[in-house]
């Protein structure tokens, strides 16, 4: 399994941050549609610490990193993807993820998110 870390942002207001895979996106008729949602979430790198892992994946995300870490997950969470993900994400390496979910306040505004990153 490819380990990585989620991210649950929730915002002053108690908003969580829900974003559109552009990857998962086709253009009809003038309107995007997407059926595919998802926190922000990555693998974690050779080396790198959990908490270490969450701040870079938030900045690639987001475009950003303005948060405060709430709760962590004392479980690992796992997944298999279908077959043909396997082969397309990651050349057949890994069967699924296995992830460590974090609840993180953001400290930013809203002019701090770049989904363009």
């Amino acid at each position: 399994f490819r380990l990585g870390v989620g991210i649950m942002l929730v915002n002053a207001d108690k908003k969580v941050f829900v974003g559109r895979r552009i990857d998962q996106t086709r253009q009809k008729e003038n309107d995007i549609v997407s059926k595919v949602w998802q926190m922000p979430q990555g693998g974690i790198d050779s080396g790198e610490h959990l908490e270490e892992a969450l701040w870079i994946e938030m900045d690639e995300e987001i475009g950003c990193s303005k948060g405060q870490i709430i709760a962590e997950s004392k479980e690992w969470y796992s997944y298999d993807l279908p077959l043909d993900l396997q082969i397309r994400l990651w050349g057949g390496r890994f069967q699924g993820q296995k992830q460590k979910w974090f609840l993180v306040k953001f400290l930013g505004d809203e002019k701090d998110i770049n989904l363009n990153t």
